[in-house]
């Protein structure tokens, strides 16, 4: 077995996937669209990302992996509690490789927070509180650190400033791409990076990446071709690997909107 390339973009459906790259919105997407193959997929149910990211990387459903959404009932009470990577009841993809010794960098994926040991590297993704449990190694932090890494933006900006949000959202993306190409170099077999920004700006500009004339179409459609950017380099790194039979290059959605 070759390496993988897996990226995730969050909430981006091949409807929007299609009509981003025709308007050269995300060229280099629509080249590996076209020169490779691109298919529509059913997301698991409820269609949030927790469910769809652990049903992704387990190759199970819900009723076996355990996760059903952001919140789990505490048996005997009334109170709900979020899940995290202890919910998880099905071994995923990075575990499954390391058990055959096989090294992973896994990067921000949803509901891998607190981080858990694997043969390689990890950084959590949403929901991750504290950053010194969202690193494995632990020897990592520093590096986090001093790229005033972000877990996430600050999402309380768009219930009022949409453009501060649309702001925010592009620092805190620009912070995750460096940390993504700091963590590319090394020997690993899985290269697994999820891009959880498109899914915010779905959240609160999705009129924005439609209308030319909206008033933040400008900057809601600048972060996506922000992550076409980094698509681009990472199908130059990888492309004579993928041509040499060596390795694959996957992208897929959790979700669409």
């Amino acid at each position: 077995m070759g390496r993988l390339v897996f990226l995730g973009l969050d909430g981006v459906g091949l409807d929007l996937a299609r009509e981003l790259a025709s308007r050269g919105v995300m060229p280099n997407l629509g080249k590996l669209m076209s020169q490779g193959q691109a298919w529509a997929t059913r997301s698991p149910l409820p269609e949030v990302s927790p469910v769809c990211w652990t049903t992704m990387f387990s190759g199970v459903g819900p009723g076996q992996h355990g996760v059903f959404g952001f919140g789990e009932h505490q048996p005997g009470t009334y109170q709900v509690r979020p899940v995290d990577s202890g919910a998880v009841q099905a071994p995923r993809l990075w575990e499954a490789l390391s058990a055959k010794g096989r090294s992973s960098v896994v990067l921000n994926v949803p509901l891998t927070y607190p981080a858990t040991a694997i043969n390689g590297v990890m950084v959590s993704g949403f929901v991750a509180p504290e950053l010194s449990r969202s690193v494995h190694p632990p020897q990592l932090l520093p590096r986090l650190q001093a790229l005033n890494y972000r877990p996430e933006a600050d999402l309380d900006k768009g219930r009022t400033d949409a453009a501060a949000l649309a702001a925010d959202v592009g620092r805190a993306l620009e912070t995750r791409l460096a940390m993504f190409h700091e963590l590319w170099s090394g020997d690993w077999d899985l290269f697994c990076a999820v891009i959880t920004d498109t899914d915010r700006i779905n959240h609160f500009l999705w009129p924005a990446l439609w209308d030319p004339a909206h008033p933040l179409s400008k900057a809601a459609l600048a972060i996506y071709g922000q992550v076409d950017e980094f698509i681009g380099w990472v199908w130059a790194e990888i492309k004579p690997q993928v041509e040499a039979g060596d390795a694959a290059c996957l992208l897929a959605a959790d979700h669409s909107f």
